[in-house]
């Protein structure tokens, strides 16, 4: 008998080594059930910096809605400025000028603000997508992991019930008796 071929001379050998066999690849999962896990604290890091990042985007974007408040104000208070300047006389022409130049100014920023607000609104919705694909992400690879743990242990069990039943049936209704046969030849020889 070679030693990569099964034996098919007795089926109770055959079950003891398929059982064995079967105890040896149960133990395989483990190691993707490592990378798993591996990847699973990965994930959650990621998780973790999104949130930070959505928190500061969000913070970012209320205080640039506080100033885009205050800026309007000011812009109001320059128009009512401006109107009060449209009824004085030709000498408050600098004056009115120097507000004209305030308004633009204000408008200006204003306009800044608001494609900042924008833009962080935009970052805030990628990474609230970004975080709710890992997050599934993460719970897939729990379910993986779970799926693999039971896989593995119904593999053991089984792979041990078989070794230990083709082991026993082959010890009790082969091996005894081969023994006996040849402890006889040695008594009669």
């Amino acid at each position: 008998m070679s030693f990569l071929s099964l034996p098919t001379d007795n089926l109770y050998k055959f079950i003891a080594l398929s059982g064995l066999a079967i105890i040896f690849l149960s133990f395989i999962p483990f190691k993707n059930n490592y990378e798993n896990k591996i990847e699973k604290i990965q994930l959650s890091g990621d998780l973790k910096i999104l949130e930070a990042e959505i928190y500061s985007y969000k913070n970012r974007t209320s205080i640039i809605t506080e100033i885009m408040k205050l800026t309007q104000s000011d812009i109001k208070k320059l128009e009512m400025q401006r109107k009060k300047l449209e009824f004085m006389d030709a000498k408050s022409f600098s004056k009115h000028v120097q507000f004209e130049e305030q308004m633009n100014e204000f408008s200006n920023h204003l306009f800044d603000l608001t494609i900042k607000e924008h833009e962080y609104l935009l970052k805030i919705q990628t990474h609230s997508i970004e975080l709710e694909t890992k997050t599934n992400k993460i719970e897939s690879i729990s379910n993986r992991i779970k799926i693999l743990l039971l896989i593995s242990t119904i593999g053991f069990i089984i792979g041990t019930l078989l070794s230990i039943f083709g082991f026993v049936l082959w010890y009790m209704k082969c091996q005894k008796y081969l023994d006996r046969s040849v402890q006889n030849v040695k008594d009669f020889a």
